[in-house]
C-alpha cells in the first residue's frame, strides 16, 4: 500500500485527543462507535451515492446514531437466529454499502467471527473457506441479484448450509433498538478472533487470515507515533476529522476494513459509489465531480482515471485533496494542483516499494 500527503504539515489532519478516561490504543470498536453515537449523534460516518444516479450523483448520509442503532437491530437479529455458540463462525457477502461494517460489528458485539468470503471467488474456493472456517451459516445483501444466485450455488455444494438475507439498511435504521451491550475491556477481547479476511487463492485454494482486536485497534495507536517537526506521518493521521474521504475499493477487503477502522477511530467520513455500480474509473470521477474530497484511497487504475486521463478537468476539485492511498500496485500520478491554497504545479509524485519521490516545480 502506498499513501502519499502533499507535504505539507499545516494542512495535515490534528489528531484530537480523547479524554484521561480513554486508553490510546486499547479501545473496542464497538465501543468506539457506542460513545460517538452519545456524543456527537449526527457526525456522518459515511456517505453512500444513491443508485440508478449515476452519473449525477445524489448521495445518502450514515450519521454515527443511525449506524450505533442499526449495530444494535443486527445484533438482536443475529441472536435470535444463531445457535447458542457464541463462538459458532458466520460469513457475510453483500452489496456494497455499510452493512458490512454493521455485520463486522454486530458479530463482534454477539461473540460469532466473521468470514468476509469475495462474491467474486469461484463457488468452489468459497466452499473451501466456510469448510475450513467451520462455518454452515451464510449471510447475504442483494437478494435477486447475481450475489443470491451465488450464495444459493454455495448451498447446493454444502449439504446443511443455513442462509439469511440480512434486513435491508433501512429498516436497520429505522427500527429503534434498545442498546446491545458490548462490555469486555481490552485485555479481555484484545485477542479475541472477530474477523476472517482470506488470500488471493493464486497459489491454490484461498487461506482464511484471522484478524482480532488487537489488530483492529492498531489504527487507534498510529496517533502515539512521534513524528519529528516539520514532518508528516503517512498513516491512518493523515485522515482529517470529519473530513471526505472516498473508498475506491471493495469493502469485503483488507482496505475496507481499515478504512472502517479510520472512519471509527479518527471520527473520517467515508464515500462511497453506488451499490448497483462497483468501484470503477468512472464512478470515482463522478463522486470527485459531486464532491470536493479530502482524501482517496483506491486501486492504481482508479488514481490513473482521476489524475491521469481526467485530471485536467478535474484539477479543481483538488484543492481540498491531502492524502492519496492506492492499494495493491505502483502508484504514479502528474496532477495540477494538491491541497488548499498550494500554487504547485504538474507536480510529479511516483511511489515504489513504499519509498517516495517527489518532485517539486521550481
Amino acid at each position: 500500500m502506498s499513501c502519499l500527503s502533499n507535504g505539507d504539515p499545516e494542512l495535515g489532519a490534528v489528531y484530537h485527543r480523547p479524554s484521561k478516561d480513554i486508553i490510546q490504543g486499547k479501545q473496542l470498536l464497538p465501543q468506539v462507535l457506542d460513545r460517538m453515537a452519545a456524543e456527537d449523534p449526527h457526525h456522518p460516518i459515511g456517505i453512500i451515492a444513491d443508485p440508478g444516479t449515476m452519473p449525477n450523483l445524489t448521495f445518502t448520509s450514515l450519521s454515527s446514531s443511525q449506524m450505533a442503532n442499526a449495530v444494535n437491530f443486527t445484533s438482536q437479529w443475529l441472536s435470535q437466529l444463531l445457535d447458542k455458540d457464541p463462538y459458532e463462525t458466520i460469513t457475510f457477502m453483500g452489496v456494497q454499502d455499510y452493512r458490512y461494517w454493521i455485520m463486522a460489528l454486530a458479530a463482534i458485539k454477539t461473540g460469532h467471527p466473521l468470514l468476509l468470503a469475495s462474491p467474486r471467488n469461484a463457488i468452489v474456493n468459497n466452499v473451501s473457506l466456510l469448510n475450513t472456517t467451520n462455518c454452515d451459516v451464510v449471510f447475504y445483501s442483494g437478494g435477486g441479484s447475481p450475489l443470491e444466485a451465488l450464495v444459493k450455488g454455495i448451498q447446493n455444494t454444502i449439504s446443511g448450509l443455513r442462509i439469511h438475507e440480512i434486513p435491508s439498511l433501512e429498516q436497520m435504521i429505522a427500527v429503534e433498538s434498545d442498546h446491545y451491550p458490548y462490555n469486555k475491556t481490552f485485555d479481555e477481547a484484545k485477542d479475541d478472533t472477530v474477523l476472517f479476511l482470506h488470500t488471493s487463492g493464486s497459489t491454490g485454494n484461498p487461506k482464511p487470515i484471522q484478524i482480532n482486536n488487537a489488530f483492529l485497534a492498531r489504527v487507534d495507536c498510529d496517533s502515539l507515533v512521534p513524528v519529528p517537526p516539520g514532518k508528516v506521518l503517512a498513516a491512518s493521521n493523515l485522515a482529517k476529522k470529519k473530513g471526505l474521504s472516498y473508498l475506491g475499493a471493495p469493502l469485503f477487503h483488507i482496505s475496507g476494513l481499515c478504512t472502517m477502522c479510520v472512519a471509527l477511530y479518527r471520527m473520517n467520513t467515508t464515500v462511497l459509489g453506488p451499490i448497483d455500480h462497483p468501484p470503477s474509473a468512472d464512478v470515482a470521477c463522478a463522486i470527485v465531480r459531486s464532491i470536493k474530497l479530502n482524501a482517496i484511497s483506491a486501486v492504481p487504475f482508479i488514481h490513473d482515471a482521476i489524475f491521469g486521463a481526467n485530471g485536467e478537468e478535474l484539477k479543481d476539485r483538488f484543492t481540498d485533496l491531502h492524502c492519496v492511498t492506492s492499494f495493491g500496485g505502483e502508484l504514479f500520478l502528474i496532477y495540477p494542483t494538491v491541497g488548499s491554497g498550494t500554487k504547485h504545479t504538474n507536480r510529479t509524485i511516483k511511489s515504489s516499494n513504499g519509498e517516495v519521490v517527489r518532485r517539486k516545480p521550481p
